[in-house]
């Protein structure tokens, strides 16, 4: 239900308001008209165009709306919801990981030559440089000043991409544009379905730190690791779109150059070099240091001039000279640390000197502060101050605190986001990389550094609150990452089949039920070759489930005839129920149910042989899905009531939950319509209790189906349309084709034609591709649309 947002009755004549309104701009004069005429539809502007909450609260107080606070978030919890009920067509808000307006200086050359080429038809631009150089903030303040209405969609290669192939990467960069249908795409039309997603609305795609997709070859260049990706940015040159690719690489892909020089102005590669010689002292001014003599500013400028301008580095010198030592005094840091270091330059690149510095300057730190930033170079992502200071566990809070505060005030650390009332800090890319090494030369300390890492991610880490269902398991994921990473897998095993608190689900089993299937695949890729036969058997079924849900049949298939052979040579039998219980599965949803009743039947006698009484429950309600599709719809109910008595008695209320959505379609076809949503209702009920979001889908596609059938079109238009968006979300491409065609049905019958084939015309490709028996229906229903 939506929620209406009421404003108190404004208490200003008229004439004030005007008088005020005067003063601000246009965007915020609308804010001011909305909330004096349609205060009701407050959230729904909010959507379309986001305004900062001081100007938000001044205009309230304006217009005599007391309540300010409470409004502002309200509407920003609802945006999400309402810019889904009413697309936008203004752009949301950018939000920049290294950009900010205050903090910049410099790079006027290079933004003005960039700002002409890519006004000028350039597609594709890439910017290289050494790591630190600037490449991510130069590129952001490029989109601030050029994206415009098109889409800003920026990904973190070596964060969010997760794979150096280019199938696995380009699933991630489309689940980074909110498309999760990509994963269950045919490896060869993933290429075609990104590009084709680029060309159906403008998009500016800024892939930063593409040098994790590259190797170097033994003639010292560097190269795509998979060739697709050289392939993909080529296409994307030809193609008739109006999105832009930027990127940010600390090198250049020879097979890219090799490639690309034949588009002539539709790419551009560009080398960032440090900050022109006017910004070095703009740059120090900006993080406190303030030359106070001609002498400070020689001094400063020198310091610059040795590093090229490189503006991570200039910021570090900043937070060095900063230090009580220095007092802030260019000239004593000059006298009393530096002036020798200018030597070695002619005998360095400019990469060996950055790293020189870097690591000079830690080697240097002290003590506490050294080891802290060496041991916190073990988190991958940003985490609360507080796991930084846990790091130095053995040592008092007033210390640990001061090893936190030098490394924030010499730049070593920076602050990244609030979540929770907590502050989360990050490393730099440089700075993280050059901890990491040094730590790695103690191989018992990294260890320890890792392992209290998952402590505190398993004990300390709170998620955000309204937190997605993947982020409230963050901790146990970053756990098994770390122990994976240190090898121990019998730890990242334990995570791995952890229960839950709230749910008498295991880790694995979780992330089936909210219907995350490929990062379970990757989870259980990390683990399957690593740890005893008998884990190894439960992730091979669970990848093989994953692939299933996908509607990738054959892929699923060998997985659980791997599952099944070895738990046939450990004498595993639960395992083996199991698997044979799985390849049932799958051979039912591609239509060979025979085959699948024979494999469901042997589960079911393992089952029985070992008392595996939720075994038991799920062979009987499988075997009843099988003689269903077989057309044998009483028989199929007597295994659907088995599979309910047995799932009730053990409390299994996910078992129970499908049983009931399985008896609503059985008497469905039985044409007890009442009845049937009924079933559905209670099935719906329990996977909304449990989180279980494909059976929340299932659920509610086969509830509009039926209404369909007892003309209720408003309430199987809803469902269906709940039904697809779950669906989608979670990448069950079965269930998109039977949403699809259930609403191509309901607008027939609404006589509404042409939208009935479009939905048609969907479903049947996806239900061909996929090679389900509702290609047969979609194929019938086609043909009655075209008479």
């Amino acid at each position: 239900m939506a929620t209406t947002i009421a404003a108190s009755e404004t208490g200003l004549a008229q004439v004030d308001v005007a008088r005020r309104k005067k003063q601000w701009n246009k965007h915020e004069q609308a804010w001011c008209d909305l909330a004096i005429t349609a205060q009701a539809t407050l959230k729904r502007f909010w959507a379309k165009k986001p305004i900062d909450t001081d100007t938000f609260e001044r205009i309230c107080q304006t217009v005599g709306i007391e309540d300010w606070q409470t409004i502002a978030d309200l509407t920003v919890r609802l945006s999400a919801h309402v810019e889904a009920l009413y697309p936008s067509p203004f752009p949301p808000p950018l939000h920049f990981s290294t950009y900010k307006p205050q903090t910049w200086a410099g790079r006027s050359p290079d933004i003005a030559a960039l700002t002409a080429t890519l006004t000028e038809g350039c597609r594709l631009l890439v910017v290289h440089g050494l790591t630190g150089i600037g490449k991510t903030t130069l590129v952001e303040k490029l989109a601030a000043d050029l994206v415009g209405s098109m889409r800003y969609v920026p990904v973190m290669v070596d964060r969010e991409v997760g794979a150096t192939d280019f199938t696995r990467g380009a699933i991630g960069i489309l689940a980074k544009m909110g498309d999760e249908t990509a994963q269950t795409l045919p490896d060869d039309q993933i290429l075609p379905h990104l590009l084709n997603t680029l060309k159906q609305a403008p998009c500016w795609l800024q892939l930063d730190s593409l040098e994790y997709l590259l190797c170097q070859t033994p003639e010292g260049t560097s190269q795509f690791i998979d060739r697709a990706w050289a392939d993909f940015l080529c296409d994307f040159l030809t193609a008739n779109t109006a999105s832009r690719i930027v990127i940010t690489s600390q090198a250049l892909p020879a097979n890219l150059l090799e490639q690309c020089d034949r588009y002539g102005n539709r790419w551009h590669s560009h080398s960032l070099r440090g900050l022109e010689k006017p910004a070095w002292l703009d740059l120090f001014r900006t993080y406190g240091v303030v030359p106070q003599t001609p002498t400070d500013a020689t001094h400063l400028c020198t310091i610059a001039e040795y590093f090229d301008g490189h503006p991570l580095i200039l910021k570090m010198i900043a937070g060095d000279i900063g230090k009580p030592l220095f007092g802030g005094s260019a000239t004593k840091y000059w006298h009393d640390y530096y002036s020798q270091q200018t030597r070695p330059k002619l005998h360095q690149s400019e990469e060996q000197r950055a790293r020189h510095w870097v690591n000079q300057t830690l080697t240097q730190l002290p003590n506490l502060p050294h080891q802290m930033l060496q041991r916190g170079a073990v988190f991958r992502r940003a985490v609360p101050e507080g796991f930084y200071l846990a790091m130095l566990e053995d040592t008092a809070d007033p210390e640990r605190q001061a090893a936190l505060q030098t490394l924030k005030s010499r730049y070593l650390v920076e602050d990244d986001d609030i979540q929770a009332g907590q502050i989360f800090i990050r490393q730099h890319n440089l700075i993280r990389e050059c901890a990491a090494a040094q730590l790695a030369h103690h191989r018992p300390t990294w260890e320890t550094a890792a392992r209290q890492a998952a402590h505190l991610w398993l004990t300390a880490y709170t998620p955000p609150t309204n937190a997605p269902n993947l982020e409230t398991v963050r901790g146990y994921l970053e756990a098994f990452d770390h122990y994976c990473e240190i090898e121990d897998w019998e730890l990242a095993s334990e995570m791995y089949t952890f229960q839950l608190a709230g749910t008498d689900q295991a880790l694995h089993w979780q992330l089936i039920i909210w219907g995350y299937y490929q990062e379970l695949i990757a989870v259980s890729r990390q683990l399957v070759n690593n740890i005893n036969s008998q884990t190894r058997r439960l992730c091979l079924n669970q990848i093989g489930n994953s692939y299933n849900y996908l509607g990738n049949y054959g892929r699923a298939i060998d997985f659980h005839q791997q599952a099944l052979v070895i738990s046939r040579e450990i004498g595993d039998r639960r395992g083996e129920g199991n698997a044979l219980g799985n390849l049932g599965i799958a051979y039912n949803s591609l239509g060979q149910y025979e085959r699948a009743i024979d494999f469901l039947q042997q589960y079911l006698t393992i089952a029985l042989e070992i008392g595996d009484r939720r075994g038991e429950g799920n062979a009987l309600g499988n075997l009843g899905n099988a003689y269903f599709s077989l057309g044998q719809y009483e028989r199929a109910i007597d295994f659907h009531q088995q599979n309910l008595t047995i799932a009730r008695e053990i409390g299994d209320r996910g078992g129970e939950g499908a049983a009931l959505g399985n008896l609503g379609i059985a008497y469905n076809s039985l044409g007890q319509y009442e009845r049937a949503i009924d079933f559905y209702q209670q099935n719906l009920t329990i996977t909304r209790e449990i989180g279980d979001r494909g059976g929340e889908g299932a659920a509610l596609v086969n509830m509009g189906a039926t209404q369909l059938k007892l003309k209720q079109y408003p309430e199987s238009l809803t469902h269906n349309q709940a039904a697809l968006e779950i669906f989608r979300e979670i990448g069950f491409r079965a269930g998109v084709a039977e949403a699809l065609k259930n609403l191509a049905e309901l607008h027939h019958a609404l006589g509404e034609v042409e939208v009935a084939r479009q939905f048609c015309q969907q479903a049947l490709a996806l239900a061909t591709e996929l090679g389900i028996p509702l290609k047969a229906e979609c194929e019938a229903l086609q043909l009655k649309l075209q008479n």
